[in-house]
């Protein structure tokens, strides 16, 4: 599958903030909104995102209303949310793909853009699993910052490697798509349109808050679903929280083992992305990429921008 290069950013040029998910902290954004200015960018955003719908930051048709405006607008280079929660594959239905395709944009986010992301994918366009702005830029680490304007504005060949709590669960060399995101969100698309598609890919996985048995619950199902029958490797980021209040559960390491225990591409566990500030690396989604267990390693093969 062939994607379409996205034009690297530089500064001057425009980012716009979106909010397709939940509803967020005013104060927090204001800060978030100003450490992103200092890189040299110019924010912008609508007056839309300070809505609120229950728990959705207004409703579906005008969240994907600002959504398309941002990708109609030719001004605009990239598009930055503010934060996931829950709520972007609501806006799916009212977005129209053509005008995506004819208009692509950079898509930086996590968690609940997951779907998003997924959705990007059907449409042949790569985007990046990233800290949302108010994760990324609230309080940003120099490193956070020399990873995002490596990517986005040098347009270096990335390279993400596994810290000091990465482990090998199965030893190899995978290559393929780069695909993934959030658990939960993956298991969302399944049965839909936009259902992701693993096939000579590389998977990339988080999640946060969800016990050991759901975890096991939505591995299975992506077992069933044939995700891992053609894939070429699997990474597990951090899964935040995913521990069981009661003892006799299978710790999650022994649930991966028993659910790819008849495959053999190489696996990477606890692999630094997920929703952890200090260990949420940028991954690029929808290029080529090496996964290398031996120096625990995840090289992107193809530039998803140009200059």
């Amino acid at each position: 599958m062939r994607f379409k290069k996205l034009q690297r950013l530089s500064p001057g040029d425009i980012i716009r903030l979106i909010a397709p998910a939940s509803v967020f902290q005013k104060e927090s954004f204001l800060i978030a909104r100003k450490n992103l200015e200092k890189l040299g960018f110019i924010v912008s955003y609508s007056k839309n995102i300070f809505h609120r719908y229950g728990n959705f930051a207004g409703k579906d048709e005008i969240r994907a209303q600002d959504f398309m405006e941002s990708i109609e607008d030719t001004k605009i280079r990239a598009l930055y949310c503010i934060r996931g929660g829950y709520g972007s594959a609501k806006i799916v239905p009212y977005l129209d793909s053509n005008v995506i395709k004819k208009n692509p944009k950079i898509l930086i986010g996590f968690s609940d853009i997951t779907f998003l992301h997924a959705y990007f994918q059907k449409l042949k366009i790569p985007s990046f699993h990233a800290p949302v702005l108010l994760s990324g830029f609230k309080s940003p680490s120099q490193e956070f910052i020399n990873e995002f304007t490596s990517i986005f504005m040098k347009n270096e060949l990335a390279c993400v490697y596994g810290d000091v709590f990465t482990k090998v669960m199965r030893h190899g060399v995978g290559e393929g798509r780069v695909v993934g995101g959030n658990l939960s969100l993956l298991i969302s698309t399944l049965g839909t349109p936009y259902e992701i598609d693993t096939d000579n890919a590389i998977l990339v996985i988080e999640d946060l808050d969800e016990a050991p048995y759901r975890i096991d619950r939505m591995l299975t199902q992506l077992a069933l679903a044939g995700k891992f029958t053609k894939l070429h490797g699997l990474i597990i980021g951090e899964f935040k929280n995913c521990i069981s209040k009661k003892h006799y559960s299978l710790s999650l390491k022994d649930i991966v083992k028993n659910i790819t225990k008849d495959y053999t591409f190489p696996i990477l566990y606890n692999f630094p992305i997920g929703h952890n500030n200090k260990r949420n690396r940028i991954i690029i989604l929808g290029v080529r990429g090496r996964m290398n267990t031996h120096d625990w390693s995840l090289q992107y093969l193809e530039l998803p921008l140009r200059d």
